[in-house]
């Protein structure tokens, strides 16, 4: 994901509107299940839903680019050893035009948590040494 959205901020303020659109959903889905939803972090328009304790989960929904009216929704999982990162993701919709995304919403949510609970330590790789 990018770092930071260069551009005019009303341009922000239309994709973020966009993925409002998702957080009913996203927000039921969360609902006892002991994750987080956060909004647009990092100064970048997503969707981060977070959970786990040892290994972190993530599944977010991003604008690929600020160039591209293209998204990504993926999912990873990870965990640090020391000053080692472990990590693994997949894509489950790559650089797809948001109602790819929004379409199959609760599919996609149900498949990447399905996916993601399913993995464990054995399954994460070496990433890189934490800073």
């Amino acid at each position: 994901m990018p770092n930071g959205f260069s551009g005019a901020q009303e341009k922000f303020d239309e994709i973020d509107a966009l993925l409002s659109k998702l957080d009913p959903i996203l927000e039921t889905f969360i609902e006892n299940k002991g994750m987080t939803l956060t909004k647009s972090n990092r100064e970048w328009p997503d969707r981060d839903i977070r959970w786990g304790k040892g290994i972190e989960k993530l599944i977010q929904i991003y604008l690929d680019n600020e160039h591209e009216p293209l998204y990504n929704f993926w999912i990873s999982a990870s965990k640090d050893k020391g000053k080692k990162r472990y990590w693994k993701n997949i894509f489950l919709k790559k650089k797809v035009p948001f109602s790819d995304i929004e379409n199959n919403i609760t599919e996609l949510l149900n498949e990447g948590y399905r996916i993601l609970e399913s993995w464990n330590e054995t399954d994460l790789y070496y990433a890189g040494d934490i800073k």
